[in-house]
């Protein structure tokens, strides 16, 4: 505690008023929650606050200090635990043990929100169980995950930090500065090439904490990652997260994938195979195989996939195959169409 001082009316040597200081910790004493000390010998009673910034300070253990900031309540903390978080990445003052435990410890508190603001829904909302409602909309969440025992600290206050907090706030900027840095320091491609900074590393242990939990991740976190990946040349290491389902299959991360394509070729057809696992997006398929004048694959595919044939899917195949100057491919087209057998075999 800083040191007090009581001041009396009278002559100072310094012209101003008297000032004696007080007795730290005295035996006289009287402690009231939540935060007011009483004096009764000499008839002072004061409120004490936390100087958090100062605690933050004192403190080396990051994992000690993360959960020290998330037990309070005071309105600033939020904004000092993401800056907080900001520096550990930026500056790398963490290694990714670390990181990964300080993340485990932010998703859990989320995840314990994210289960009282569900059971706060009207019970039409709770069923089935594996919908979990976040900041981001309603998710489906694995009913198998068990939260561990509520600790002491559960009763209070805590800070939560969701992943639009997260993605704004740490990595959006984190990111950014390490392009700049990279820009800014003369390093030979062939070195750089390939190696990804600690901010993506710390980026896809975040993942695999959100993923612990059974939090869906918004595919906003999946676009700054995929995207940071190209531009470090990471190809590698990309093609390993989507092939192993680190990185789910939706259509905004194929229409990502697409989108990336004209950088790193191999990307689209990562994104026409995770559009085929969905099931759901025929059509769109066609469409990516038809923008790229692949005809007889496209007919092929509405072969085996499409029931239905319409006007406006000759209409988009015959512009295609107009488009690819392929005169076997035409005939193809209008073969298929015309029920005539085709002179290529499909």
């Amino acid at each position: 505690m800083k040191p007090a001082f009581l001041t009396a009316p009278g002559p100072s040597t310094s012209g101003g008023a008297n000032k004696t200081p007080v007795q730290m910790y005295s035996m006289n004493w009287v402690i009231r929650q939540p935060n007011i000390i009483i004096d009764a010998k000499i008839g002072r009673i004061w409120t004490s606050e936390l100087n958090i910034q100062g605690a933050i300070d004192l403190m080396r253990d990051p994992i000690r200090k993360v959960a020290f900031i998330i037990a309070r309540s005071l309105p600033d903390a939020k904004d000092k635990l993401l800056a907080e978080l900001r520096k550990m990445i930026v500056y790398r003052t963490v290694g990714l043990l670390e990181i990964g435990k300080i993340f485990d410890l932010i998703n859990d508190v989320y995840r314990r929100k994210l289960e009282q603001r569900l059971a706060q829904c009207p019970p039409v909302f709770r069923e089935p169980p594996s919908l979990m409602i976040s900041s981001e909309g309603v998710h489906s969440l694995a009913p198998e995950y068990v939260s561990s025992p509520p600790s002491p600290l559960d009763a209070q206050q805590k800070i939560v930090l969701d992943q639009g907090d997260l993605l704004n706030q740490v990595f959006s900027p984190a990111f950014r500065q390490a392009e700049e840095q990279a820009t800014t320091f003369v390093t030979r491609e062939k070195e750089r090439k390939g190696r990804l900074p600690f901010v993506h590393k710390a980026l896809v242990e975040y993942i695999r904490s959100l993923t612990q939990v059974q939090i869906p991740v918004n595919h906003y976190i999946f676009e700054l990652l995929l995207n940071g990946m190209i531009r470090n040349g990471a190809f590698y290491q990309m093609d390993q997260l989507l092939h192993y389902k680190a990185i789910p299959d939706s259509k905004p991360m194929a229409c990502l994938l697409l989108s990336l394509s004209k950088v790193y070729p191999p990307a689209q057809q990562t994104a026409l195979d995770m559009l085929l696992r969905l099931e759901t997006a025929t059509e769109e398929i066609i469409e990516v195989l038809l923008e790229n004048d692949h005809v007889v694959p496209a007919l092929r595919f509405l072969r085996d996939y499409v029931d239905h044939l319409d006007v406006i899917w000759r209409r988009k195949f015959l512009e295609a195959a107009e488009r690819s100057n392929d005169s076997m491919a035409v005939h193809a087209m209008k073969s298929f169409f015309d029920g005539e057998p085709p002179l290529i075999t499909f």
